[in-house]
């Protein structure tokens, strides 16, 4: 199987580099090394995430050289995750060499994002209000099974497997019977797959931290005390509050 893959690499000019089977981020740190060794941000594309969204990957960087970041994060509530399989956020360089040197388990090594997650509060994140509402659905744009297949193909042949995310996501809101071809399946990996006491290590992390908007302005916490400011529902992180209002704008 492996060797298929290789070989469609070599034929169509693609570089390709081949390491330990379980080691994953020993083989993103050697691939990397080999073939763009002056990289500033390391980038994780999936093979089962076919539709992850170039925009988001672009702005994430573009804040991330801004402020100087170790990474990118989403302000919400850990519990709301936009469209799974749409989009995965770089590491600086720094971040990456850090995340090398920890991922001494074989749970770190095979899941790429897994120390990050258990240890945000090791890195510098750079906090972005969130995504377009529209991000906001339980549609599943990974393939595990075999319904993902399915649905997959219903894009491609309907939407096309070029097409932006948003356009795959109105097309998902106007044809339910497509998206409840894996709306049963269940994530494997990933942020759905963390226990409450991660999430809730997050939500601390973020506390007082400062938000870039997609204005390009960042909102500062009003102070060492405040605390976060969530919807009705309790879900949705909103901002901080100062004097009853939330947050204040700095450029």
């Amino acid at each position: 199987e492996d060797n298929m893959i290789a070989n469609l690499a070599y034929d169509t000019g693609v570089s390709c580099y081949r390491g330990s089977t379980n080691n994953v981020v020993q083989r993103m740190d050697r691939a990397y090394k080999r073939f763009f060794p002056e990289a500033r941000y390391i980038q994780r594309g999936f093979g089962d995430c076919p539709f992850m969204d170039g925009s988001l990957i672009e702005r994430s960087i573009e804040v991330m050289d801004r402020y100087h970041g170790d990474t990118f994060a989403w302000a919400l509530e850990p519990s709301v995750v936009p469209v799974y399989g749409s989009y995965n956020f770089p590491y600086s360089r720094h971040a990456w060499e850090y995340i090398v040197e920890h991922a001494t388990t074989s749970a770190y090594q095979e899941h790429v994002d897994l120390y990050f997650f258990e240890h945000r509060g090791e890195f510098n994140i750079i906090y972005h209000e969130s995504p377009p509402s529209v991000y906001l659905r339980s549609y599943r744009l990974e393939v595990d099974y075999a319904e993902d297949v399915s649905l997959v193909r219903e894009v491609a042949k309907n939407v096309g497997m070029l097409a932006p995310v948003e356009d795959i996501i109105h097309y998902l809101d106007h044809h339910d019977d497509v998206a409840q071809l894996n709306a049963e399946c269940v994530e494997r990996t990933g942020l759905s797959r963390l226990g409450y006491a991660v999430k809730r290590d997050w939500m601390k992390a973020m506390r007082n931290k400062p938000v870039v908007g997609w204005n390009n302005e960042l909102w500062e916490p009003p102070g060492s005390h405040s605390s976060p400011i969530v919807c009705s529902s309790g879900r949705c992180f909103l901002g901080h509050a100062r004097n009853g209002e939330i947050g204040r704008a700095h450029v």
